[in-house]
């Protein structure tokens, strides 16, 4: 024991350490305790009456929350403990260890199977409680039909008059709003074009979306189209093409990529779409070039319905635009290559192929269009102009690619497209030629396009022919096509030019005009549709004239393929001028077919010879019946000279005539048409059997013939027109003898 000095001057007992620690802090909760006293005190003060239950509703608040509090620290205490011993972690065991909540250490199998247990009940009351909550009730399917027939078509009027203002300086730009001003108007609207195109044949599905719009508002669309040009029309439609072939699959019957129905915000844009194509299909054939370029974008089989569809809304109005598009776009990529001439488009490294079963399903759409188009040939364009639906240089790319297949083609650019560029992947080039290349051909010398694209068709044709290897001679597959080509292009409406082309050319492209003329002298029905028009016969003669010039320097050579070239195409020409000099008999009399086609034709001459004996007797017997006939044109000629009485006189004396030969004519009709039938075993008869002689006689005098006709060319062309004039001019005098 000790004493310590408590306060200043005494002294305190101090039994133990304890009690002095005791003492010290009594001071300080002394101290705390008058705080408290005097808070209280001043708080009874403002609250305006005394007493302690205030406070000791505070302190029981506060006694409440604080025990909360250790309560919830001690439950997290517990959690941690009992992770930790899940964990292997070592428990707390010291001397505070009954300060803290520690709970049993489990055991982590027991732990994981009791997880289990709580969660399996868990799942299946959770499956109970979704298969008990009811589903929402699917939305109504909205059709094209019920969005169109909410559209005000007064209000799509004031929009296409406020955009023709707004826009007034470009064309495209009106479009290209109009088309995203429907694809809102139609944002509600369900349409799956590409599922109906793949369950359904194309011939059901042409009329979509078009079906559904009310005629007020099909009209004020198409109204708009009509009054917009084709180039701003073909713009926003590759545009359109590229936003509906967004997201579909590339192959087909697989999944769409990206959205899982983008075609639900789309019937604005189809709508759209056919609108432009029924209404301006001119704008279809301007964008082929750009939907070429976009390649399988388009094409891919899981896109190549689209692309059909679309050209069936040109196909619409305008079938042969239809044929102009699938030309330009499809036969390239099915030949893996571009097309000739001018318009040919990419590079042939740019141009992808086609596979078979694509291949396929585009040529029989060609087919049918081919048969919708009938004798249409061109498509008409803004300002006048005329597109050939077919042009020249598409039927040389598919000709060339089929002697590329191995008919015989030389050169790398006979072989362009055909074996081995598509490795093998496409429908074969001379399969497609067999089946489109006579359509094509016949389609293109149609057409009424300027001269100067019939020119190129012709100098394409006559370069396909040189690429053959074949002797003149003896022409291959790749001839003929050229040759028919050549014959197309000469009978053309707008053939004429090809005569003056033919003959500057001639001379560069010796190789292939031999050929050429070899092949038109073996097959004379070729030229009938050149021979029947008098004006084409003439221009004909006046070409096989001036050939000869032509090639006159590479003949004095000798020798080399030029000089055998140059003689080939002097037989040729020599053949040709003899069935040419009969104009337009020419055309029906010349030449053989069928069994012993060649020597009939090498018999041509013995078979004249009679024809024209014949026609001489039945000239002498007729020439009243056709001066009765033409009776007003000898009159006038008459009154020229005679005087207008003479003439008067006579054509009252031909009248009766003419009168009376009408029935005669009607009924000899029939028989005439027997005697033919039953007199042609026995002409083709004497030909065959005439053959070698005839052609022994022409061999020896080809020459002097060919030297004469030079000769009297000359002094034929003077008649012939002089005789022109003379017609004319006695018609014209009879018109105004009539007329006083």
């Amino acid at each position: 024991m000790y004493m310590t000095p408590a306060k200043a001057g005494s002294w305190e007992r101090v039994g133990s350490k304890k009690q002095t620690e005791e003492r010290r802090k009594q001071p300080q909760e002394d101290t705390a305790a008058q705080a408290r006293a005097k808070a209280a005190a001043k708080a009874n003060a403002i609250g305006g009456w005394t007493g302690n239950s205030v406070f000791e509703e505070f302190d029981r608040t506060f006694a409440l929350q604080a025990a909360a509090k250790e309560k919830e620290r001690k439950q997290e205490a517990a959690a941690a403990a009992a992770t930790a011993g899940a964990a292997g972690a070592p428990l707390y065991k010291g001397g505070f260890a009954h300060l803290s909540v520690e709970e049993p250490r489990p055991d982590p199998a027991a732990a994981a199977a009791a997880a289990a247990a709580a969660a399996k009940p868990t799942a299946a009351a959770a499956k109970k409680a979704a298969a008990a909550k009811p589903k929402p009730p699917k939305k109504p399917r909205v059709g094209v039909a019920s969005v169109a027939a909410s559209i005000d078509v007064g209000g799509v009027l004031e929009a296409i008059a406020g955009l023709q203002q707004r826009y007034a300086n470009s064309e495209a730009s009106q479009v290209e709003v109009l088309a995203d001003t429907l694809g809102k108007m139609f944002k509600e609207a369900q349409l799956d074009l590409p599922k109906a195109l793949a369950t359904k044949p194309l011939a059901q599905c042409v009329d979509i979306p078009l079906a559904d719009l009310p005629a007020p508002l099909a009209n004020a669309l198409a109204s708009f189209c009509s009054s917009v040009s084709e180039a701003a029309l073909a713009e926003v439609a590759v545009a359109l093409m590229a936003a509906l072939t967004e997201g579909l699959p590339m192959e087909a019957g697989a999944p769409p990529s990206g959205q899982p129905a983008p075609q639900r915000q789309s019937a604005g844009l189809l709508v759209m779409l056919a609108t432009m194509l029924r209404t301006r299909p001119g704008a279809l054939v301007l964008a082929s070039p750009q939907l070429l370029a976009m390649g399988r974008t388009l094409t891919a089989p899981g896109r190549l319905p689209l692309l059909l569809w679309t050209l069936s809304q040109a196909a619409a109005s305008e079938p042969a635009a239809a044929v102009a598009a699938w030309v330009r776009v499809l036969l390239p990529q099915a030949l893996g290559a571009p097309l000739l001439g001018r318009g040919g488009g990419a590079a042939a490294a740019a141009v992808p192929r086609l596979d078979a079963a694509s291949a396929e399903v585009a040529v029989a759409y060609l087919e049918d269009l081919l048969k919708a188009a009938g004798a249409s040939a061109d498509v008409a364009l803004g300002g006048g102009a005329l597109e050939p639906a077919v042009p020249g240089g598409a039927v040389e790319a598919l000709s060339r690619a089929a002697a590329g297949e191995g008919e015989g083609a030389g050169g790398a650019d006979a072989g362009a497209g055909g074996k081995g560029s598509g490795k093998g992947a496409g429908l074969g080039a001379g399969a497609l030629s067999a089946r489109l290349h006579a359509p094509l051909v016949a389609m293109a010398g149609r057409s009424r396009a300027d001269a100067k694209q019939t020119a190129e068709w012709l100098l394409l044709a006559l370069e396909s022919a040189g690429l053959s290897n074949a002797p003149p001679e003896t022409p291959d597959a790749l001839t003929d096509r050229a040759a028919a080509a050549v014959a197309a292009v000469l009978a053309s409406p707008s053939g004429e030019a090809a005569f003056g082309a033919w003959e500057n050319k001639h001379k560069g492209q010796l190789r292939g005009s031999s050929r050429v003329l070899c092949t038109l002298a073996r097959r004379p029905e070729l030229l009938r549709p050149v021979l029947a028009n008098r004006g084409r016969s003439d221009s004909l003669r006046r070409l096989l004239a001036a050939l000869p010039a032509r090639h006159r320097s590479a003949l004095a050579m000798g020798k080399g393929w030029q000089a055998a070239a140059a003689r080939a195409s002097d037989g040729a020409v020599s053949t040709l001028q003899r069935r040419a000099a009969g104009g337009w008999g020419a055309a029906f009399g010349g030449g053989g077919g069928g069994k012993g086609g060649g020597k009939a034709r090498a018999g041509g001459g013995g078979g004249g010879l009679l024809v024209g004996a014949v026609g001489a007797a039945a000239a002498a017997a007729g020439v009243l019946a056709v001066v009765a006939t033409h009776r007003r044109e000898v009159c006038g000629l008459l009154a020229h000279y005679a005087g207008r009485d003479a003439a008067e006189a006579l054509d009252a004396s031909l009248a009766p005539v003419d009168a009376a030969l009408a029935p005669a004519r009607a009924a000899a009709a029939p028989h005439v048409a027997a005697l033919l039938a039953a007199a042609a075993p026995h002409v083709e008869a004497a030909r065959a059997a005439a053959a070698p002689r005839v052609e022994a006689a022409a061999a020896a005098l080809a020459p002097h013939l060919q030297a004469l006709q030079q000769r009297a060319a000359p002094l034929v062309e003077q008649a012939a027109e002089a005789w022109a004039r003379l017609a004319a001019q006695a018609q014209e005098i009879y018109a105004k003898a009539a007329q006083s």
